[in-house]
């Protein structure tokens, strides 16, 4: 009965998508913003080799507790349904338990917020989750993870990270037993030639732990600061694939497969129509690769204002000619928007777990 349930639910999400797409083209109107990823601090504990966020120090003015209540009481937000919560690192802000409860208070159509960590500060991420879960929260969990042991450590720049990922991944399975469903969690591997030798350990580990492994490319862009490190040989690109087919079929890795196989991929983005990225300081900004596209800021102008202003309106025939990218939560997002351009690899993902079964 859940199989079929899903379906249904999935079907629905497709025909909605779909019609608000089409109404979206024919009046010219924007359809409901669903989704943000909102970067809540760019203070980093981590010492990433893949990322140098870490590098330029913090923000001396992140939004206030009073001001993202201000800020998310506003009616842009009034369907949002989908709020990715990432930094630097999350956990470092001292409020973070208080703003998830407003969330959860605030708005009721955000059933699961995710949250990002790097496991530096394990007892403070589990001092969050369990006050979320005590608050009636349901809440999602995205751990970095590039191998095991020291693997990891070299790859994250940080001694003994490991050692904290497997505390807190201990703790969160206990709290799992208690919580159930309410409390889901991931393990989240970047997938890049420097990692590509730690794949198959990483799946394991997560496999013997019984935590779901994700697969995350590499992505180069101004967020970063990363820009120009990597070049991918025809040889780095057969064995990322290789990699991304051990992995479980899914929607998400047959994008992995086809971007790695066509360098790039071209979809109808929805990032500034159905979902956006709110910075720590208050800038509204589409996406990784347009950080610096600045639209305007939450702390000076209203969220609706700024969403139907003319800089918004600018960037969004910007991002008609945009060259694609890679990045998950934007095509995820799309997708969600409108399915019909990315039929191809849902069908595919479903025939290959159709197989498996």
């Amino acid at each position: 009965m859940m199989a079929i349930a899903r379906r249904i639910v999935h079907a629905f999400r497709r025909l909605r998508s779909v019609a608000y797409y089409k109404l979206s083209q024919m009046t010219g109107h924007l359809p409901p913003v669903r989704a943000i990823t909102w970067e809540i601090t760019d203070a980093c504990n981590s010492r990433c080799r893949l990322c140098n966020i870490w590098k330029h120090g913090k923000s001396p003015d992140v939004l206030t507790l009073e001001e993202i209540k201000k800020v998310f009481s506003d009616p842009l937000f009034r369907n949002l349904e989908r709020v990715l919560i990432t930094g630097g690192e999350a956990v470092l802000r001292e409020d973070m338990l208080d703003i998830l409860i407003f969330i959860h208070e605030k708005l009721p159509k955000v059933k699961r917020p995710t949250l990002s960590t790097n496991a530096l500060a394990p007892d403070r991420v589990l001092s969050v989750v369990k006050g979320a879960l005590e608050a009636g929260m349901d809440i999602d969990l995205g751990i970095s993870l590039d191998g095991v042991g020291e693997h990891h450590d070299m790859v994250r720049g940080v001694p003994g990270n490991f050692q904290k990922v497997d505390y807190l991944l201990d703790n969160l399975l206990a709290l799992k037993k208690d919580y159930g469903e309410r409390l889901t969690f991931t393990v989240g591997q970047t997938l890049h030639p420097m990692t590509l030798p730690y794949v198959d350990e990483t799946m394991e580990y997560a496999r013997k732990k019984g935590v779901h492994h994700f697969l995350q490319l590499y992505d180069e862009a101004p967020y970063y600061h990363n820009e120009g490190g990597t070049r991918l040989s025809p040889e780095d690109t057969d064995r990322l694939m290789a990699a991304v087919r051990k992995d479980r079929p899914s929607f998400h890795n047959e994008m992995l497969l086809r971007i790695l196989r066509d360098k790039i991929i071209r979809f109808d983005c929805f990032t500034m129509r159905t979902f956006f990225i709110l910075r720590c300081n208050g800038d509204v900004m589409p996406c990784l690769r347009l950080c610096d596209r600045r639209i305007g800021n939450v702390r000076t102008e209203s969220p609706s204002a700024i969403w139907h202003g003319k800089a918004a309106a600018a960037v969004r025939e910007e991002i008609r000619n945009c060259r694609g990218c890679g990045n998950t939560w934007a095509t995820d997002w799309s997708c969600e928007a409108n399915y019909l351009p990315f039929a191809d690899m849902l069908k595919a993902a479903e025939e290959k777990q159709r197989l498996l079964k």
